[in-house]
């Protein structure tokens, strides 16, 4: 996936999520902030799935890549 295809799925989703928040009530100032995060967080987490898919079938490499993370969650 490019960086132009990841950013379109972040900021499709992102607008979901935003509009779901000012549906809410949520205070614009408080959305754009979440915003910020939600977009930084999606991202990161989205590169770590394209290394765990890359290296899925390495159980020895994902252990040195996750090894912070605790068992339970990825599983």
């Amino acid at each position: 996936m490019s960086n132009i295809d990841l950013e379109k799925m972040v900021n499709d989703h992102w607008d979901y999520v935003r509009e779901l928040l000012i549906a809410h009530g949520e205070d614009t100032a408080y959305v754009t902030t979440i915003g910020y995060h939600y977009k930084s967080a999606f991202k990161h987490g989205f590169k770590h799935a394209q290394e765990l898919y890359k290296f899925g079938k390495d159980a020895e490499e994902c252990e040195k890549l996750y090894r912070h993370i605790p068992k339970s969650i990825m599983t």
